[in-house]
Parts: C-alpha cells; sequence; structure tokens
C-alpha cells in the first residue's frame, strides 16, 4: 500500500521540476530523498544529535570540492582542447585524480597549495581553499564529459 503525500517547492525549484519531468520519475526521486533523510536522522542518537553542524559542514565541502572542480573541467575543455581532444574526452572515465589532464591537477594544487602527489597542505597559510581531492576530479571529470558531449553534438 502506498501513501500520497503532497510537498511544497520554491517558485524556481517547480519551474525546474516542471522542465524535466518528462526526463526522471518525480516520486522515485522523493522517495530516495526521503529515505536518505530519514536514514541520516535515524543514525543520529548513536553518536549525538549535534553531528547537524558537522555533517552539513563536510556536505557543503564535498559540493564545494565538485563544483569548483566542474568549473575547472569547462574551463579546460573550452580554453585547451582541440576537436581531436574533445572527442577523446568525451568517452573518458576520469574516476581518479591522476586521471585528470596535467593542467587541472596543476589548478587543484595551485587552488590548495599542494605539490605533486602530496595529500596533505604545506602549510596552513599557502592553503586558499580547502578540497576534497576525489570530489573535486569527479566534478572535472563531469564538467569535462558535460561540455565536450555538448559541443561535439554541436558540430
Amino acid at each position: 500500500m502506498t501513501k500520497n503525500v503532497t510537498i511544497s517547492l520554491p517558485d524556481e525549484l517547480g519551474a525546474k521540476v516542471e522542465k524535466w519531468k518528462e526526463q526522471m520519475d518525480v516520486s522515485r526521486v522523493c522517495q530516495e530523498a526521503l529515505n536518505t533523510e530519514i536514514t541520516r536522522l535515524e543514525g543520529f542518537p548513536r553518536f549525538g544529535n549535534d553531528l547537524m553542524q558537522t555533517l552539513d559542514r563536510l556536505r557543503e565541502d564535498k559540493q564545494t570540492s565538485y563544483q569548483v572542480g566542474w568549473k575547472v573541467g569547462v574551463e579546460y575543455v573550452k580554453e585547451e582542447v582541440d576537436l581531436a581532444e574533445l572527442r577523446r574526452v568525451r568517452n573518458l572515465a576520469f574516476s581518479l585524480f591522476e586521471d585528470l589532464p596535467p593542467s587541472c591537477r596543476d589548478t587543484f594544487r595551485q587552488l590548495t597549495g599542494r605539490h605533486a602527489g602530496d595529500e596533505a597542505c604545506v602549510d596552513e597559510e599557502s592553503r586558499d581553499l580547502s578540497l576534497n581531492r576525489e570530489e573535486y576530479a569527479r566534478g572535472c571529470g563531469d564538467g569535462i564529459k558535460a561540455l565536450a558531449a555538448f559541443l561535439e553534438d554541436k558540430i
């Protein structure tokens, strides 16, 4: 048996849902989001209810790392990729930091103050951003692939 629930969305999100509703199962997306949130809430009593701030901070760090990576990946395609490279990068996995183009790895190091191969910062003053390497790589790869696919479809 199922239970119907009505949700309210801000106008901007409602417009986006309306635009994309043919490409997604809105009910399934809402169910997954609710399940994730309930699972998260049910786990808090074991560790104390003050974990919300920690969790929010870590989620923000993860999202920021992905977004910075996405922007760097898009800029890489805009500035450095020729047609042959465009076709090559469109289908790459970019599952590891080491899979990224050298200029994208260099940008990460410049943003974080990290040297090649270093997982830790050289010193606190040299670090401009605290970025998660794996999320940065995932965002960068996704940005590269998304723009490459978009451009190749237009060529």
